[in-house]
C-alpha cells in the first residue's frame, strides 16, 4: 500500500516517539531513517536492499536506491539473455552466519539476489538450525510457513528444475510450492508425517497424487521437481519417481517458493540448498 514504515514507534529512554513525532525524533537523536516509508526494512548488510522502495528525504537511502535498482536492471537483463538457457535463479544454503543466525526473526535478504528474499521466521518456526557442517531452515509443525521470493518473472522454453536437501525428523513433513509472478502454483509436493511423497495433481479428481516412495526419518536425501512445458516430474536422490503430472501456471520461471510444514504437532524437517535453475 506504500502506508508501511520502519517503526511504528521508538522507544528511547522513557520517551516513546510516534510517527507524527519524527521530526522531533530525528532532531534529537539525528536518526532520519525510523519513519521513511518503504515496503520493507533496509539494513546496513543490504538485507532489505530492493528497488520497490519508497525513498524519501534521505541521501544515503537515495543512493542505496540507485545502487539497488542498478543492479536489479543489471540481473534482469542477464536473465531475460540467459532463461532459455536457464541460469541459476535461486541457490541457498543458510551457511552465511550474518545473514542467518539461529535468533533471526522475521525476513531477510533480497529478491534481487540470487539468494533471494527470506521470511517469516518466528519463535515457533520457521527457524535457522545451525551446526558445524553449515546452517538449514528449520520448519516446525505449529509455526509459520517459510517463503523464498525473488523478483524474476520471465518465462521460459526451457525445463527448470528446484531442488532441495530435505532431513526429517520424527513425524515431521512439509509441502513445497512452486509460485509464479501471477501468483500461480505452478507445482507443488508434498512429504507428509509418514515421508510418503505425493505430486499435485492440477487436472485429475485427485489434488495430490501419491508417488511409491517414502523419505525416512534421521536422514538427508535430495528432493527435485523437473518442471517441463506443460508437465511436473518428482526426483528423489537424482531419480525419477512416478509419472509426470500437468503443470499449472502461465509457463514462467517461479518468483516464490512457499515450505509449509506438515506432520504432527511439534514435528519438524530441516530443508537446505535450495536452488532453482536448468538441469
Amino acid at each position: 500500500t506504500g502506508n508501511r514504515y520502519h517503526a511504528a514507534w521508538v522507544q528511547v529512554g522513557e520517551k516513546r516517539y510516534m510517527p507524527e513525532d519524527r521530526e522531533k525524533y530525528a532532531e534529537t537523536t539525528g536518526d532520519k531513517s525510523a519513519w521513511l516509508k518503504t515496503d520493507e526494512p533496509w539494513t546496513e548488510a543490504g538485507c532489505g536492499a530492493d528497488p520497490t522502495h519508497m525513498v524519501k528525504n534521505d541521501p544515503v537511502m537515495r543512493e542505496r536506491f540507485k545502487a539497488a535498482s542498478a543492479a536489479y536492471d543489471a540481473q534482469a537483463a542477464q536473465v531475460c539473455e540467459e532463461t532459455n538457457g536457464m541460469a541459476i535463479l535461486l541457490d541457498q544454503n543458510f551457511n552465511d552466519q550474518a545473514l542467518f543466525p539461529c535468533e533471526l526473526r522475521g525476513r531477510v535478504g533480497s529478491r534481487i539476489r540470487p539468494s533471494g528474499r527470506w521470511h517469516s521466521f518466528a519463535e515457533k518456526g520457521p527457524l535457522i538450525a545451525r551446526d558445524a557442517t553449515g546452517g538449514a531452515l528449520r520448519l516446525v509443525r505449529g509455526g509459520i510457513t517459510a517463503v523464498a521470493e525473488t523478483l524474476l518473472n520471465a518465462r521460459s522454453t526451457q525445463p527448470y528444475v528446484f531442488k532441495c536437501r530435505l532431513y526429517r525428523e520424527p513425524g515431521g513433513g512439509a509441502s513445497l510450492t512452486l509460485r509464479d509472478a501471477l501468483a500461480l502454483d505452478d507445482a507443488a509436493v508434498l512429504v507428509d508425517g509418514e515421508g510418503r511423497i505425493s505430486l499435485r495433481n492440477f487436472q485429475g479428481p485427485s489434488a495430490w497424487h501419491a508417488l511409491d516412495v517414502t523419505l525416512p526419518e534421521g536422514k538427508w536425501a535430495q528432493l527435485a521437481v523437473r518442471v517441463a512445458a506443460s508437465s511436473a516430474t518428482v526426483m528423489v536422490d537424482g531419480n525419477q519417481v512416478g509419472a509426470a503430472l500437468p503443470r499449472n501456471g502461465a509457463g514462467l520461471v517461479p518468483a516464490s517458493l512457499i515450505f509449509a510444514p506438515q506432520g504432527t504437532e511439534g514435528a519438524a524437517v530441516m530443508i537446505d540448498d535450495v536452488s532453482i535453475g536448468g538441469e
